[in-house]
């Protein structure tokens, strides 16, 4: 078996030491790429209910603009009488 030299030496502690910390940013972004996809989900269920919102809130505008023409309606046949 042939024996390593000592830059070789070196160069397999640096790769191991590159490996290592290689190692710890992924333990360290495995749990923030699972916290950020939660908040995706978060956020797309707001924009869900935020829609639904905006879409009742056109709706009840819709209404209310309805009542106020039946009520200008009704204020003119009284004006009329």
């Amino acid at each position: 078996m042939k024996e390593l030299t000592a830059a070789q030496v070196k160069t397999h502690e640096i790769l191991h030491g590159v490996t290592e910390s290689i190692d710890r940013i992924t333990r360290t972004l495995e749990p923030l790429a699972a916290s950020v996809a939660a908040h995706d989900s978060q956020i797309e269920a707001l924009i869900r209910v935020v829609e639904k919102h905006d879409a009742q809130i056109t709706k009840t505008s819709e209404a209310v603009a309805a009542l106020e023409r039946q009520r200008q309606a009704y204020i003119n046949t009284l004006a009329h009488d």
